[in-house]
């Protein structure tokens, strides 16, 4: 219920009609014409530890993205979590990035689909990172403008979009994660198929020089 969250449920109403369910059923609970007071738009809720996974993955913290309870229970990781500048952020940049975690089921195919199969158990421990460097490649894209516009807007999670971050996985990201797994800084844990090393931030920062080089990418954020 602090000042940050409260102003952060007042910037999704008044930009996009979004409701922030800041308490789990929040959502749900409110009646129609509670809604309608509001001026709630959206049939869906953006909820708090997906929207803490969204801003962690804009900022590379790919370790803290699997360990959200220690981001509610440490003052500083909370305050560097949910950093006051997002409130002069654009809505529909924070919905965009949001939306790829929602959709993340069909671009955990993409990737798989493009790694070889000795590699298939890499998949899942690539989640997170996958998620923040697909938020990269939409923020360095030269389309970012017309997605913000098309997708940016709803919580629907639009089929052509999903067509989007597929091709941004196979072009940008999968190139990537490829370049770590055959970096000799891995090379004895992926042997040993240990690939926890793709959770760490560590490997976020890896990817994020390899793009640049290869992309032209800068390292970009809300």
């Amino acid at each position: 219920m602090d000042n940050r969250q409260v102003d952060l449920a007042d910037k999704f109403i008044s930009e996009l009609g979004i409701f922030y369910s800041r308490q789990e059923g929040a959502f749900e609970n409110l009646l129609d014409d509670e809604r309608e007071e509001l001026g709630i738009e959206d049939s869906k809720s953006i909820r708090i530890r997906p929207l803490a996974q969204t801003f962690l993955a804009v900022q590379g913290d790919v370790y803290n993205m699997a360990h959200l309870p220690a981001v509610f229970e440490s003052q500083k990781l909370y305050q560097d979590t949910f950093k006051s500048v997002y409130l002069n952020s654009n809505a529909r940049t924070i919905v965009l990035a949001y939306k790829v975690g929602l959709m993340m089921s069909g671009i955990t195919d993409r990737l798989r689909e493009t790694l070889a199969q000795k590699y298939q158990p890499a998949v899942p421990k690539a989640r997170n990172l996958t998620w923040a460097l697909l938020i990269q490649a939409l923020l360095n894209d030269k389309k970012f403008p017309v997605y913000l516009e098309d997708y940016g807007s709803k919580l629907v999670k639009e089929a052509a979009f999903r067509d989007v971050l597929k091709q941004l996985t196979g072009s940008r990201v999968a190139p990537l994660i490829k370049e770590l797994l055959g970096s000799p800084a891995y090379h004895d844990k992926v042997v040993q198929e240990k690939y926890d090393f793709l959770r760490a931030t560590e490997a976020f920062k890896k990817a994020i020089t390899t793009a640049m080089d290869k992309f032209g990418w800068s390292k970009k954020s809300f």
